[in-house]
């Protein structure tokens, strides 16, 4: 485990994760919701098919099941649930947007500054960066950006 993994375990972060839509099991959209002591927020995710899992059932055990699977046998595909160490590494990044101007978190991101999509992204870290900031409070989240993943 990582430092930064071990601290979020330590405080106790919860997250609930609900499934919104699915697309041909290439993207999922979730509704992520994470609380700390007496606080929560939500927030969007997507996962991609890399966060997908064959689920085989013989009925016999996890085991048997996950062995039978691991052999490309027929089975159900499912996105994992995401996890909160991955989907809060993607917000620490979206709090950058909060200390730049857009044309610099243009040149930081590889982002076109004379696009409106991407001015609507960079509007959206801020908004997830500002989220998280009052979920988890300044000094926390200035202590985990600086943290080894």
């Amino acid at each position: 485990m990582s430092e930064f993994t071990d601290k979020i375990s330590s405080l106790n972060i919860t997250l609930k994760s609900t499934l919104l839509a699915e697309f041909d099991l290439q993207r999922f959209e979730w509704k992520c919701v994470l609380a700390y002591e007496d606080r929560e927020a939500s927030f969007e995710y997507f996962t991609g098919s890399g966060c997908v899992k064959k689920v085989l059932s013989f009925g016999l055990n996890e085991a048997y099941d996950k062995f039978w699977c691991g052999l490309n046998q027929k089975g159900t595909l499912k996105p994992e649930l995401p996890k909160t160490e991955d989907l809060l590494d993607c917000l620490l990044l979206d709090v950058s947007a909060l200390e730049q101007s857009f044309d610099s978190w243009c040149d930081d991101f590889g982002a076109n500054s004379d696009s409106l999509k991407d001015l609507q992204t960079y509007l959206s870290c801020q908004k997830n960066g500002d989220k998280l900031t009052r979920l988890l409070g300044g000094d926390l989240v200035r202590e985990l950006r600086e943290m080894e993943r």
